[in-house]
């Protein structure tokens, strides 16, 4: 009889555990669809405000407002953040805002806002896999981050704070609370001195975004351009795919005089909606250069050779680099970019090369790294983009995506012809969007035809 008991108790027990289990898979459940089907509620923006721009910017983001008002967004500006405003509060502000009825969908920055570092342990410290700016932060509502580190800088990120469970999740195929619920992007020119004024910019900006979505602006040709040093952009797995928008694209590839090539095309006088450029870049910096004289294969292996290339990231090594000045000077028209290249989207540095593609032209809005091997490239983006999503949605599905397939190995093919394995969810991090998330490709507003 005390063989039968002890059964009838471990069976007991078992049933305890598997009911219990059920019960968390069930609250999980209601909380991730409850919260999901109240994002899609409604199209809530906030504007996230420097507090020191509001009077200056005031009439400009009067009319912005307006202009989201009447596509159907339900707008809220908050100005009490400062620079010194820190991650951590803003995100804050951002939770209050998601957990109202009010459908947030995304934020826009506005300003020299702070933004969060996120790094691995082994590579803090690192001259060239440095620490960098993470907005993936600030878009992921629910999920783990290591907000208490000692240095300000996420080591981590993760579903929940129980690992088994995470394994379980992962293992049902269950909701990652890892993914973002909302989209962020940043118009900041505090940084652009050499470019103009920062009001002024931004007012410039403004007007030429609400000439864009009213109609008012003189639009380029339906077209993009791609211009990649080193990677085989349309056989990778990882990269971009214009020709899902576009029938006309003009290609040039791994070809010397590429820094040229990328000037030509950026002076176009009629100009293109879309550009893709992919190659090794700094800050303020595309080194064009590097494909031509190669940097020593052997300084990638030590700590102090891999600081002597992030040196020679930041200096313009021949006239075949295309660097922030000539961006000033050319004034491009083209609408939106795609930079796959490192670091470019560094809007904490000075004349910060996404800036000067958001600012000095046409320019709308722009996906920048912020670390070498930086900018996220995922097909599923202009798949997203030609189902007729905003640039922010498209960017925020993309990431998700990402999240949801990050152990998938995907492959990279390089010129002449090489391929490397790499998982799919490795710099998931390492881009933002730079301009408003809140913009169409032209096709997709009524006014414009072919």
């Amino acid at each position: 009889m005390g063989k039968i008991k002890n059964f009838e108790g471990d069976f007991l027990m078992k049933k305890i555990v598997v009911a219990l289990i059920i019960v968390l898979l069930g609250l999980v459940f209601l909380c991730d669809f409850s919260g999901h089907a109240k994002q899609n509620n409604n199209k809530g923006v906030l504007i996230l405000l420097e507090k020191r721009l509001l009077k200056p910017l005031e009439k400009s983001i009067e009319i912005y407002k307006k202009d989201l008002t009447n596509e159907g967004y339900f707008v809220v500006v908050n100005s009490s953040v400062t620079k010194l405003t820190s991650p951590s509060r803003i995100k804050q502000i951002i939770k209050q805002y998601y957990n109202k009825n009010n459908g947030l969908i995304g934020a826009v920055f506005i300003g020299g806002l702070a933004a969060p570092l996120f790094n691995t342990i082994k590579d803090e410290g690192d001259p060239y896999w440095h620490d960098y700016l993470c907005d993936f932060y600030y878009m992921d509502i629910n999920g783990v981050w290591d907000e208490n580190s000692k240095d300000s800088v996420n080591n981590y990120h993760k579903d929940t704070y129980v690992e088994i469970w995470n394994k379980v999740k992962r293992k049902l195929n269950f909701n990652d609370n890892r993914t973002p619920e909302i989209w962020v992007s940043r118009i900041r020119a505090d940084k652009l001195t050499d470019l103009g004024d920062e009001i002024s910019l931004l007012k410039e900006y403004f007007k030429k975004n609400h000439n864009y979505r009213t109609g008012k602006m003189k639009l380029p040709p339906h077209k993009a351009f791609v211009v990649s040093a080193g990677i085989n952009l349309s056989k990778s797995q990882w990269g971009a795919f214009p020709k899902k928008l576009y029938n006309e694209i003009d290609s040039v590839n791994f070809r010397p005089n590429l820094g040229d090539t990328l000037r030509k095309f950026l002076s176009s006088k009629e100009g293109y909606e879309w550009g893709v450029i992919n190659v090794f870049s700094g800050p303020r910096i595309h080194h064009f250069s590097h494909f031509n004289n190669e940097i020593n294969p052997e300084w990638w292996k030590t700590k102090e050779g891999r600081k002597l290339i992030a040196e020679y990231s930041d200096k313009i090594n021949t006239t075949n680099d295309v660097s922030w000045k000539d961006i000033k000077s050319i004034k491009p028209k083209v609408l939106f970019y795609h930079l796959l290249t490192s670091e470019v989207g560094r809007h904490d540095y000075p004349d910060y090369l996404g800036g000067m593609y958001l600012f000095s032209g046409s320019g709308l809005a722009a996906i920048a790294g912020t670390q070498h091997s930086g900018a996220v490239g995922t097909s599923l983006l202009y798949d997203y983009l030609a189902e007729g999503n905003t640039i922010g949605q498209a960017w925020k599905k993309a990431l998700v995506y990402l999240v949801k397939h990050a152990e998938d190995k995907i492959s990279i093919f390089y010129y002449p012809n090489s391929e490397q394995k790499i998982k799919a969810g490795k710099s998931n991090y390492k881009a933002v969007l730079l301009g408003d998330g809140t913009l169409k490709l032209p096709t997709k507003y009524a006014w414009y035809s072919k």
